[in-house]
């Protein structure tokens, strides 16, 4: 969600027409710990901001002895519109920088001052202010904002309204894609809003899905902005709409894709890795006179523990007439379980092995059988 919010934020970011659009020369290591430590007070003020009101912000102002940050934190206080921030900060003579930290101070203050009159969460204006340092400081920015931010256990208590949104989100433990898509589709500010009202079991699958550890934190900010700022039917109307958008993925995603992306996620990745293996490896022949000798059912049931190259192999050593009872009963066949396909393959195994074994003592020897092929007929029928 961090991401999610430093790209809705593009928009408030200076153009490359804007004097902080320009391309920056490179900053020693003592400067970029200097402008790091400029972003840490900004952000740190405008939490405070946040938390305590206007007047935690009126007292840094006086505080501040630098005077880019003493007119920083003037702007946000001023609640001035945004896009007024780059030309206030030209009257005021910031962008007339004297040395590559002035330069760098100003770009930053300016990102910083612009977010924080949207309303930006101090995790994302942290980031896009100290994107201007670049990667080399991205792990020590988010050391500083976890031990900052890291969402507590929440001590307040639950503000459970009426609804159906608790279940709903419940219903979808086995489909966290389309959760994942809901969330990210709905955005911070709405997601919070409805989650506002829930218990702690929905807002911990909802963070499971869809956020980390600082993005829990953000959440939890944020559903307590939203208990403070909206009504409990604005919260209501929220909730609705969350549900409304999850109802609408449901729509868009069948019952019958949720269900086979769930029994994929149950197969037996090593089963349908050997059964593939050994259809490839198999002589022409000999796979060709098996296949032939099963039930149309049998082998459809043997298809769904196979690779798709593996299904091309098996088409292609049997006739057309053959194929399409094949693919009629694959059709009509359900999703089995991982034990029954371990069982469909163990038959075919074992046909496998009647086949290359000689059946009286006129015929001869037993066909050989290659090292590869052996041992994926003994990993299968060996297994339980």
């Amino acid at each position: 969600m961090i991401i999610n919010s430093l790209c809705l934020a593009q928009d408030r970011l200076p153009s490359p027409s804007e004097p902080s659009g320009q391309n920056f020369p490179a900053l020693k290591p003592r400067t970029i710990q200097a402008c790091l430590e400029l972003a840490k007070k900004f952000v740190t003020t405008i939490q405070r901001y946040r938390s305590e009101g206007k007047e935690a912000l009126l007292a840094a102002t006086r505080e501040e002895k630098k005077k880019n940050l003493k007119y920083a934190y003037s702007l946000v206080a001023s609640g001035m519109p945004q896009e007024n921030v780059a030309s206030a900060f030209a009257r005021a003579g910031f962008l007339e920088a004297e040395s590559s930290k002035d330069e760098f101070d100003s770009a930053m203050l300016l990102t910083g001052v612009q977010l924080a009159l949207k309303n930006v969460h101090p995790i994302a204006i942290m980031r896009a202010m100290t994107a201007y340092l670049g990667f080399a400081v991205y792990e020590e920015v988010g050391s500083w904002l976890a031990q900052r931010y890291s969402s507590p256990i929440r001590q307040e208590e639950e503000l459970l309204l009426p609804g159906e949104l608790a279940d709903a989100v419940y219903a979808f433990t086995d489909d966290p894609g389309s959760l994942g898509q809901a969330i990210r589709l709905a955005g911070l500010p709405l997601l919070a809003a409805a989650s506002a009202g829930c218990p702690d079991e929905t807002l911990s699958i909802i963070k499971s899905v869809g956020f980390n550890s600082l993005g829990s934190a953000l959440l939890d900010d944020e559903i307590q902005n939203a208990r403070s700022r909206l009504s409990s039917d604005e919260l209501s109307d929220a909730q609705h709409a969350f549900l409304t958008l999850l109802g609408s993925l449901k729509e868009l995603v069948p019952k019958g894709i949720v269900e086979e992306e769930a029994w994929k996620r149950s197969m037996d990745g090593g089963l349908v890795s050997e059964v593939s293996e050994l259809i490839l490896n198999l002589d022409a022949r000999i796979l060709k006179t098996v296949i032939s000798a099963m039930d149309a059912k049998l082998v459809a049931a043997l298809i769904q523990a196979m690779e798709p190259i593996a299904h091309d192999r098996l088409f292609s050593s049997v006739t057309s007439n053959r194929g399409k009872k094949i693919l009629d009963a694959l059709e009509a066949s359900a999703p089995l379980s991982s034990n029954e396909l371990t069982r469909q393959a163990q038959i075919f195994a074992q046909r496998v092995l009647a086949e290359v074994a000689p059946r009286s003592k006129i015929l001869g020897k037993a066909l050989p059988i290659p090292a590869q092929v052996r041992q994926l007929l003994s990993a299968i029928l060996s297994r339980e």
